[in-house]
Parts: C-alpha cells; sequence; structure tokens
C-alpha cells in the first residue's frame, strides 16, 4: 500500500493463535469506528443543512455590498485550492470543478459570492451576539473538516484561518440552537 494511503487502510493479521476473542475484540472495535463516524456524518449534516437553510434565509432578507478585492481574493483562492485538489486527484481543472462541484470556470465568481455573502453574516451574527465558539464545538468542527481535532486543524490551517472558520461556526451553531420552525401562510 502506497504510504499515502495507509492511515486509511485497515489491516488485519491472522495466525493459527489468533482466538476468538481476539477476533471478537477487533469486530467490537471495528463496530465502534462504523458508528462513532456515522455519528459525526450526522452531526456534520445535521449541522450544514439546517445551518445552510437558516442561513440562505438570512441572506435573502439583508441587503449585502461585497467589495470587489475581496470577490477577487476569494475567487483566486479557491481557484488556487481547486487547481491543487485536481491535480491531487488526478483531474483536469475543469472536469474537477464538475464532478466535484457541479460548476464549471464561468460560475467560479457567483460561488465565490455566495461563500462571501455567508461569511460576512456570519461573522456579523458572531460579532453583534459576541459569540465564542466553545472548545468542544472547535473539536466538532475540526473533524467535520476531517482533522484529527482543533489543534490539528490550527497546525495545517494555521490559527487565523482556523479562527476564521471557528467565529463563522459559533455563528451556525447559534442559529441552530435559537432557530424557530414556524408554519408559512399558502
Amino acid at each position: 500500500v502506497e504510504k499515502k494511503w495507509l492511515d486509511s487502510t485497515l489491516r488485519f493479521s491472522f495466525s493459527t493463535e489468533t482466538t476468538k476473542e481476539q477476533l471478537t475484540y477487533t469486530l467490537e472495535q471495528l463496530k465502534e469506528n462504523v458508528y462513532k463516524d456515522l455519528m459525526l456524518q450526522a452531526e456534520s449534516n445535521y449541522y450544514m443543512g439546517g445551518g445552510a437553510e437558516i442561513l440562505a434565509q438570512i441572506i435573502e432578507n439583508s441587503e449585502i455590498t461585497i467589495d470587489p478585492d475581496a470577490l477577487e481574493e476569494m475567487m483566486h483562492g479557491m481557484e488556487t485550492s481547486y487547481r491543487s485538489q485536481a491535480e491531487m486527484f488526478g483531474f483536469a481543472y475543469e472536469d474537477f470543478l464538475l464532478y466535484f462541484y457541479g460548476m464549471d470556470a464561468s460560475q467560479l465568481e457567483t460561488y465565490a459570492e455566495e461563500i462571501l455573502k455567508q461569511e460576512m453574516v456570519m461573522k456579523e451574527i458572531a460579532r453583534l451576539e459576541n459569540l465564542k465558539i466553545t472548545d468542544e464545538q472547535k473539536d466538532l468542527m475540526a473533524k467535520m473538516n476531517g482533522f484529527a481535532d482543533a489543534a490539528d486543524m490550527m497546525g495545517k490551517l494555521g490559527e487565523d484561518g482556523s479562527e476564521s472558520v471557528f467565529e463563522v461556526a459559533a455563528a451556525n451553531f447559534y442559529l441552530l440552537e435559537n432557530s424557530v420552525l414556524a408554519e408559512t401562510e399558502e
């Protein structure tokens, strides 16, 4: 197995001396790991889906002005990141955008605008409500983003990048915890 795949490789070693207890223990550990992964995925789905729905409503009912320089910077960062990911996975850039994001390069500006609007709204909510994310929420966000924990995320993204993600997450947790489902008139 290539070194880059070792973290996601499951290896078993059996011998004539492997006991039933050892096999049972191994299966129980696998079940526990699968359960943890499924629970994290469920939390992530709730967080992303519920938060996105609420955020879409806020943006729809708000007037937001985007700084052209910030948009240019966002687009450049996204393109750089997507090109790097495409190369890493062996895709042509346009194919990567289509397969993983359902868009082509001409739609990147619109996507970047939406991301900026979301960040602006979430950061403003965090500022107005004086929100601070808990250490537990930081670890959860890090895990949802593929990191071992918040310390791992900060080590790889840097403190500024991570804090920006955590600030947005604090607002999202706040919205999810304080939103009220209301019936709409038809």
